[in-house]
């Protein structure tokens, strides 16, 4: 039978993690509840872009089809095998103050025709582990109300990485956007979607694994909700076309000092020693060495005077 005190101890561990599990579903509960509540309110705020069909969309003829809209085939790309981070410095202050948006072939859908037509798919809410005093928390995502119904009247210019390589696709605006859920946007674009799904949650390094799981359950039988916006190019900026092939070095250098900053990552400087701890140790080694400690003969004999 284990002595009473190895048995009470038990008792305090039990006690301690089932506090501890009933904490957790508390706080999974609280946020099932906060992100039904913020998609409720996406869905109020969505009425009107419900209209908006991206299959639809897609597959409609292109009525702005204007002359001097290049394709594809007859573009040169104006960085290679690197990250595009912002735009240089040197570029003139009326191409610095462009919309810019610029998306990764898993971000973003063509129309199967042309570049004319597009599809992009954003998170309505994200989750954000710092938020709350560190808590974690859900809220809008910041990068859906930039192309919201109200801002429908900016232009954007798009830059797209197809494979290795960065373009300049032309001058888009928002004509609409419709929310759907996990199941339509598999449909829409398998890739997309999943992309879409690794942008939920940000500094990810900070949040538990029970979170990812909670958004893993809640993408297929929640209400987890996307933001699916159609862009329709509207025209073509040669003059931002031929800076940025200008300064194709430049955006290169750019993205490779971006890129070695990234790996650094800040070490611990090193303690000095102490050196009065050290003396402090080795005397004491010098003392139990005396007293015989540290060694199975016990401690040293007293030697006997001759007779």
């Amino acid at each position: 039978m284990s002595p009473p005190l190895r048995e009470s101890h038990s008792i305090e561990d039990l006690f301690k993690a089932t506090e501890t599990l009933r904490e957790a579903t508390g706080n999974l509960n609280g946020l099932q509840g906060e992100i039904a509540h913020v998609a409720s309110e996406l869905e109020a705020l969505n009425k009107e872009s419900l209209k908006f069909d991206p299959t639809r969309f897609q597959n409609e003829a292109v009525v702005k089809s204007g002359k001097g809209f290049p394709q594809e085939k007859g573009m040169k790309p104006f960085l290679s095998s690197a990250a595009f981070s912002q735009l240089p410095a040197d570029m003139p202050k009326k191409h610095r103050e462009l919309n810019i948006l610029a998306v990764r072939s898993d971000e973003f859908l063509w129309s199967s025709s042309s570049i004319d037509r597009g599809l992009h798919l954003l998170p309505s809410v994200i989750y954000d582990p710092t938020a709350r005093s560190g808590n974690g928390g859900w809220t809008r995502n910041a990068d859906v109300t930039r192309f919201q119904s109200t801002t429908a009247e900016k232009q954007w210019e798009i830059l797209y990485k197809h494979h290795n390589d960065w373009y300049y696709y032309g001058t888009y605006t928002c004509v609409g956007n419709s929310s759907i859920d996990t199941e339509e946007a598999q449909t829409i674009c398998p890739k997309m979607a999943r992309s879409c799904l690794n942008k939920v949650v940000i500094h990810e390094e900070q949040t538990p694994p029970i979170i990812h799981r909670f958004i893993s359950t809640l993408s297929g039988h929640g209400p987890f909700t996307f933001d699916c916006f159609g862009f329709e190019r509207i025209g073509y900026d040669h003059s931002f076309y031929d800076a940025l092939l200008s300064r194709k070095k430049a955006l290169q250098q750019m993205s490779s000092k971006s890129k070695k900053a990234s790996k650094q990552i800040p070490s611990e400087p090193k303690k000095p020693p102490n050196r009065s701890s050290a003396k402090r140790s080795k005397e004491q080694k010098k003392k139990r060495l005396r007293d015989g400690q540290g060694s199975n003969e016990g401690p040293p004999k007293k030697k006997q005077k001759k007779s």
